[in-house]
């Protein structure tokens, strides 16, 4: 054996190669992906480049040993620059946080329509990112907005599986739902459009509990959830998703999107599908069978540098056929419901001086419904067009003016027994954002509505923040709202032109109108790692008067169906208490407890609204290492007793209270190579399912109606 000579060796260890390896996150311990990474040779110069991947990983291998100068860059955060050197033979691995230029949190957009700091902002707001919706396996908004505190997703009937999301214990009516801030989802797409949108589609979810209506306008009675969308990549990138489940259920999804100099754009396809599932085995379908196509295309144009000016346009196709009922035939009393639903999206916005900003929206979307039941067809063709102008500007110091003005138009032709319908919406708002100090901040404003079937309607609102330190956070919150009679219900949809009912629509109804009050104060008690320990609590309450809700009022000589018109029948109050604690327990593993209590009642009646839990909770344990590329996340939501409901075939109406009962969902992912990620998961782990569903009421709807749930799949990112 030859011995090398110490030059010999020298040569040898300096040619070998290193590798430098990092995550980054920001303050929230969520991972950022597409920061450019810079790594420069302090001695000769020489530059590498990386980019983090959707794990927020990046990695330069091959690098010489010597010093070097590290840059993290990404829009809207801070720059990162660290000196580091390469030395030994073991890889450097290193955590980055980065920072949002000018503050430490994520930006928001709905509490006040102009984009502020998570933390600053005077309006407390519930913010669910797209990393945590991958996280939990969510395919749709639906299923993202499980878990959410405060927040319920109720499926109304086992039939056809519509659904609704209720806020703080009110109806999902009392809830505006909107997507890029644009108030285009109406009663009717409610009924079955919500479950149609994809999670991949989303960038994230703003939760805004009380009245809205001083912005948003008519709905906002309880809350605003905002569907925010992915914008157009910086760098071009292909996702591919397949995911695959039990009772045949498949999804499939493809994304492309990319920038070439001052032209983004991005295009997306996903189809899903499921056989339907009969859980108590009493030969009728509990969860229906579906096919759904989603076609969305988005194209962003940086018109001017200097002026921030941009020019967005999108498109969306979502269609969808369900099939629910007799499983495995099809018969009279099968349902099957086919939908078609388009959405063209525009945005202009423009910054004319660095203290002012001019933003132009318009959307416009079509939706086709046709339902068949027991041989009678329930058609419905609806078209919303929304246009909006709104002006934000900076007045001295403290003052963050806002102006806007927003028109509505809304037309429903429909079978039945309305015919022709339409309605129009003219409003303009004002809002005040006072900055004392970034301690102090306060909030006034209104809108003021004219709407051409119940005439003109004011909604003042107004927000307080008080930060007495950078542990501890106050807001109160002041406001009132509306929901103008709607040219359609969401009950609708059991009358589908016969069946036991004839629909007739009542010339005097009132709008109804809501009060609400939230307390929130927010807790960092660890001073040294704010970030490590957090604290929520809430108090909530809202009353609404002139309550709208459909009542049998006649039996029709000619068809002898029972006559049910939509009425004024009083008033309704919902009041309670939120708390969560979060905490990160090591840089990879976090926990997060909620706790929920609602006091939801109908004053006339002077009893609980049914099929609302009083006590709920939720309890996520998750795992997240960005370097070994393991994910583990279980969820547990736990529903206490309600007041529950069956109307029976006679028309009688059968009251008992539910058991409390858990749902667990366990889902395990693992990324490796750098693009590729398989996931394996299992809903309702434990199997709970409500075993006395009712054939007679298909809205007797208290627990799960599907049983345990397994699903795997591969996500593919270059």
């Amino acid at each position: 054996m030859v011995k090398k000579s110490y030059h010999q060796l020298a040569q040898e260890r300096h040619r070998k190669r290193h590798g430098i390896k990092g995550v980054v996150k920001d303050n929230q311990h969520l991972i950022l992906p597409g920061v450019t990474v810079t790594l420069e040779n302090l001695r000769d110069h020489s530059k590498v480049v990386a980019v983090t991947d959707e794990r927020g990983v990046f990695e330069i291998k091959d690098l010489v040993p010597g010093e070097y100068q590290l840059a993290l860059e990404l829009e809207g955060f801070e720059t990162i620059k660290q000196e580091v050197a390469l030395i030994g033979e073991v890889p450097l691995i290193l955590d980055f946080q980065m920072k949002i230029a000018g503050y430490s949190e994520q930006i928001v957009v709905t509490a006040t329509k102009t984009a502020e700091f998570l933390e600053s902002v005077p309006v407390r707001v519930t913010l669910i990112p797209s990393r945590e919706i991958e996280q939990k396996g969510a395919q749709n908004l639906m299923e993202a907005l499980e878990g959410v505190p405060g927040v319920q997703v109720k499926t109304t009937c086992s039939v056809c599986n519509a659904q609704e999301v209720r806020m703080c214990g009110m109806s999902g009516a009392h809830t505006q739902i909107l997507i890029d801030g644009m108030p285009i989802i109406s009663g009717l797409a409610t009924v079955y459009g919500l479950s149609q949108i994809p999670a991949e589609s989303i960038q994230q979810i703003e939760i805004i509990k009380g009245a809205g209506s001083a912005l948003y306008g008519s709905d906002a009675l309880a809350g605003v959830i905002n569907i925010i969308t992915k914008e157009v990549a910086p760098k071009p990138t292909l996702n591919a998703l397949i995911n695959l489940g039990q009772f045949n259920t498949q999804t499939y999804r493809a994304t492309f999107s990319g920038r070439y100099k001052r032209l983004g754009g991005s295009f997306s396809f996903q189809k899903a599908s499921s056989d339907g599932v009969d859980a108590n085995n009493d030969g009728l379908t509990d969860m229906v069978a579906y096919d759904r196509d989603n076609l969305s295309v988005k194209m962003k144009f940086d018109i001017s540098e200097k002026y921030s000016s941009s020019l967005s346009l999108a498109a969306n196709y979502f269609g969808e056929e369900r099939l629910g009922g007799p499983k495995g035939e099809v018969t009279e009393t099968t349902e099957n419901i086919i939908t078609k639903r388009t959405e063209y999206y525009t945005n202009w916005q423009i910054k004319p001086s660095e203290r002012s900003d001019l933003i132009v929206r318009a959307t416009l979307s079509n939706h086709d419904q046709n339902a068949l039941y027991e041989n009678y067809w329930y058609n419905a063709q609806e078209s919303i067009f929304v246009g909006e102008i709104q002006y934000n500007r900076l007045t001295g110091e403290k003052h963050l003016l806002t102006w806007g003005a927003m028109y509505k138009k809304q037309d429903l032709v429909e079978s039945a027994r309305l015919g022709e319908v339409s309605s129009e919406q003219k409003g303009v708002y004002f809002q005040d954002q006072v900055n004392f100090s970034d301690s102090l901040k306060l909030l006034v404003g209104g809108r003021f509505d004219s709407n051409t079937q119940f005439g003109n309607y004011f909604s003042p609102r107004g927000s307080f923040m008080y930060k007495p330190s950078k542990q501890l956070n106050f807001r109160l919150s002041l406001g009132r709202g509306f929901k103008a009679p709607t040219v359609f219900f969401e009950e609708m949809h059991y009358c589908a032109g016969g069946f036991r009912y004839e629909m007739r629509r009542n010339p005097n109804i009132r709008p109804e109108t809501s009060t609400s009050l939230n307390f929130d104060a927010t807790y960092h008690p660890l001073k040294d790692h704010p970030d490590k320990l957090r604290l929520d609590f809430s108090l909530f309450r809202t009353d609404i008067n002139d309550l709208i809700q459909g009542k049998i009022v006649d039996i029709s000589d000619i068809s002898s169906k029972l006559v049910l018109m939509y009425v004024n029948i009083g008033k309704a109050r919902s009041q309670g208490v939120e708390a969560n604690l979060s905490y990160q327990w090591t840089n990879y593993l976090s926990s997060l407890l909620t706790y929920t209590y609602v006091d939801a009642r109908d004053l006339l009646e002077d009893k609980s609204l049914p099929f609302r839990p009083r006590h709920s909770a939720t309890l996520l344990l998750r795992y997240d290492n960005p370097y070994s590329g393991w994910n583990f996340n279980l969820q547990g939501e736990f529903f206490g007793e309600m007041l529950t409901q069956e109307v029976l075939k006679d028309e009688t109406v059968k009251e008992r209270h539910s058991p409390n009962y858990w749902l667990w969902d366990l889902r395990l992912s693992k990324s490796f190579a750098q693009h590729y990620n398989i996931f394996f998961g299992i809903d309702n782990l434990f199997d709970y399912v409500q075993m006395d569903l009712g054939s007679e009421d298909t809205e007797y709807i208290w627990g799960p109606i599907r049983g345990r749930y397994f699903y795997t799949g591969i996500k593919v990112n270059f």
